[in-house]
């Protein structure tokens, strides 16, 4: 026997209630009768004669047919039983299979949204504080990290490469820029193995984090 029709008859097994067992044994139990009292009607039917043989016939019809037909009806209920319970896993296998499709829908959405919103905040342009900022990561780090401790302004003096100097200046210079970094003095330049260095000095508000 295969796994397939293993799986199936297993299925069935469980799909059929309890009462239809019930019903069967009573309708099996209902032949019993029957049986024991067949040879003794059908002896007197072939006996009988005129009304007396159609009361036995009649009798010995109703004999079987009420046996009969109960175990056909229940085989037939059960049957039904079956296939309204194949049609509920069928429905209920389709409701979970529509859940499934949703909630992939719905996670896919919101990860479509999410992409969208990053790639919205990507290209809109960076203030002038968030472009200091970044600035001020690049020449050191710890210019930004001190003044969010403290909330103090940063007398800052130290060197830079000659690109972050241009930078930090073009960005000095855009208007509004005089309340969050000022004073920016050059001091001197050096040539390196990396480069121009230039020696510079300048001021740090603590506005520029707020």
């Amino acid at each position: 026997m295969s796994k397939r029709l293993e799986r199936r008859l297993k299925l069935t097994k469980a799909q059929v209630p309890v009462s239809f067992y019930i019903f069967l044994t009573v309708c099996i139990a209902s032949f019993v009768p029957a049986i024991r009292d067949h040879k003794e009607s059908w002896e007197l039917f072939k006996e009988s004669k005129g009304k007396a043989r159609c009361h036995k016939g009649l009798h010995l019809f109703a004999l079987w047919f009420v046996a009969v037909f109960s175990l056909i009806g229940t085989l037939f209920l059960g049957f039904e039983s079956i296939t309204s319970d194949r049609k509920d896993v069928q429905r209920d296998t389709q409701y979970r299979d529509v859940t499934n499709r949703l909630d992939q829908t719905e996670s896919e959405y919101n990860e479509a949204t999410n992409d969208l919103a990053a790639a919205k905040r990507a290209l809109k342009p960076k203030t002038l504080q968030e472009r200091l900022v970044d600035c001020l990561n690049t020449i050191d780090p710890r210019i930004i990290n001190t003044m969010a401790k403290t909330h103090r302004k940063m007398d800052c003096h130290g060197s830079m490469s000659e690109s972050q100097y241009e930078q930090l200046e073009k960005l000095a210079a855009e208007p509004g820029a005089a309340k969050y970094i000022s004073k920016i003095t050059w001091n001197g330049g050096s040539s390196g193995s990396v480069g121009m260095s230039e020696d510079v000095s300048f001021e740090v508000e603590p506005l520029l984090l707020q």
